[in-house]
């Protein structure tokens, strides 16, 4: 009988923690289309609540490196880009197979000015995306179809 009730509270606790990753998920998505400096600031500011992971630290760098067009400061301006750059190759790094990191860098990328030179794994990406998208989840599907209907550098099959 013990055995059954930690066994229950396993599942509970798992279907939970889907749950919560899923909410993050549809934040960053959120947060990440905006195109308002308050908007990314709040966006931010909610996903840094969260318990850090891959997931947490790639969603934060690409704010970041998004936010990173309102500084003034060219130097700053640089400087933020890179910092948020940085969580993004580390999160990749971590986990090189993952298709919505690989998403996520590829969107970066492809809005990054060329000076940043920032463009290198674009076709690498891309490739990636369009060969594994059906193995990603439901939100993640939603947000590379919607990428590709406004973007035609993206196609799937």
């Amino acid at each position: 009988m013990k055995y059954l009730k930690s066994l229950f509270l396993l599942a509970f606790i798992i279907q939970i923690s889907s749950i919560l990753l899923y909410s993050q998920e549809e934040k960053f998505y959120l947060t990440i289309q905006n195109e308002e400096k308050a908007s990314l600031e709040a966006g931010l500011k909610e996903i840094n609540l969260y318990k850090k992971n891959a997931n947490i630290q790639i969603y934060i760098g690409a704010i970041e490196a998004k936010l990173a067009q309102f500084e003034k400061n060219p130097q700053q301006k640089i400087s933020s880009f890179k910092k948020g750059i940085e969580q993004i190759e580390s999160a990749i790094k971590k986990e090189p197979n993952n298709v919505e990191f690989r998403f996520i860098r590829f969107m970066i990328q492809e809005k990054a000015p060329k000076i940043l030179r920032y463009q290198s794994n674009l076709e690498e990406d891309k490739k990636m995306i369009e060969k594994n998208y059906t193995s990603c989840s439901q939100i993640v599907k939603k947000n590379i179809t919607k990428y590709t209907s406004e973007n035609k550098s993206l196609q799937l099959r």
